[in-house]
């Protein structure tokens, strides 16, 4: 019989054969961290063993090359097949995830006639037709090659696509889309002045409580401005912690490192670990809420609500958006614009872009590259414009 095994951080395969002092049994790396493709490789070890092609107790096994044969055994004959192939192996996402990515495929094979085509009949000018045909938004265009380039991926990963013919294809600057978004960081004292003034009034009511200030308020937001997390990393989202067990939503005791110098998430978005400096204004927004609140355990959720449930980020969301208005800050500012705001800060003080991608818990550093150095040379070039002006005056 044949099983898995984690060891550290990777799968292993087990053989185990006989028993008493018959028994043998040998371990053999997959290589992977990931548990959906390590049980893949075992089916097949599994029925390979079971036909008595493969001996794992052979001094001569190669697994190499008893898994050689996976990726032809299950290669799609049609793209039609290649795109229910990504969407099995998205199962452990969102039925809204894999709904985008099943619309906007769909979409780009009904545009060039290539449902029932074979893979290699695609050419990057299908690509760049679809990218650019008329009418489209600049936001569309960017979410319709992010799809596509992870379905073209998926291909490339499984050796079935020998070319990457979506990566390298460039979009207009969305940067005037994003810019709308990002908070600024005068915007964030503004914001602060105006909770502050907020939470003064509301003590004077006679039936005034505590949890009624909201203390988790700027701790939440600095940690997206200055630590560029994103909002269910921060914040519990019940969707994000049901699409599997080993899926991370919300900030625990656990991941604040030694005397609040760095949060650490050992499994964000793909199970990428990242570690970011905590800036001394957090730090000290994070003490005074840990006075209020009480230092949480290290499987206990960091804010919760004044019953002690985990803080959700519609809620945040809804009491950001308040304080906007009440600040006459515009109201297109959003969490994920600040986390683009934290990017452009970084790169524009001398972090390099691997850093950048590191503390981001971004796949690729292109993705970094693409994103957001530009507006990082943006702002420099308004800097340099505005030095400019005053020296003239």
């Amino acid at each position: 019989m044949a099983s898995l095994q984690k060891r550290g951080k990777y799968y292993y395969v087990r053989f185990i054969s006989g028993s008493g002092v018959d028994r043998k049994e040998v371990k053999f790396s997959l290589k992977t961290s990931r548990k959906e493709i390590a049980e893949k490789k075992l089916n097949i070890l599994e029925r390979k063993y079971e036909e008595e092609t493969i001996q794992p107790f052979s001094s001569n096994f190669d697994l190499n090359r008893a898994l050689k044969d996976i990726s032809e055994e299950k290669k799609p004959k049609t793209l039609d097949e290649s795109l229910s192939k990504l969407l099995e192996s998205k199962k452990q996402y969102k039925k809204r995830s894999r709904d985008i990515y099943k619309e906007v495929i769909n979409y780009f094979l009904d545009f060039n006639h290539l449902h029932k085509k074979p893979l290699n009949s695609i050419e990057k000018e299908h690509f760049i037709n679809f990218l650019f045909r008329p009418g489209i938004a600049t936001q569309t265009r960017y979410t319709n090659r992010q799809n596509l380039r992870t379905w073209w991926r998926f291909l490339l990963k499984n050796k079935w696509v020998k070319k990457d013919l979506v990566s390298d294809i460039n979009l207009p600057q969305k940067d005037a889309t994003i810019l709308k978004k990002m908070i600024t960081e005068e915007e964030i004292q503004r914001l602060f002045t105006v909770f502050d003034h907020h939470i003064c009034s509301i003590r004077k009511n006679k039936y005034h409580r505590i949890y009624f200030e909201q203390p988790w308020f700027k701790p939440v937001i600095l940690i997206l401005f200055d630590a560029g997390l994103r909002l269910h990393e921060c914040l519990y989202n019940p969707d994000q912690a049901e699409k599997n067990n080993d899926n991370y939503t919300g900030l625990c005791g656990k991941n604040i490192i030694g005397d609040f110098e760095f949060i650490y998430i050992e499994k964000a978005k793909m199970n990428r670990e990242r570690l970011i400096p905590i800036t001394t204004r957090l730090r000290k927004e994070l003490k005074k809420y840990y006075k209020i609140r009480g230092v949480p355990g290290a499987n206990d959720y960091i804010f919760i609500t004044y019953r002690g449930k985990p803080m959700k980020g519609n809620h945040a969301r809804k009491e950001f958006k308040k304080y906007l208005r009440m600040a006459a800050i515009p109201v297109t500012r959003t969490f994920h614009g600040m986390r683009h705001r934290t990017a452009t800060t970084w790169l524009e003080m001398g972090f390099t872009l691997p850093e950048v991608k590191n503390m981001l818990g971004h796949s690729s550093v292109k993705i970094t590259d693409e994103v957001y150095t530009h507006l990082a040379a943006k702002n420099l070039k308004r800097k340099m414009d505005r030095l400019e002006s005053n020296n003239d005056e």
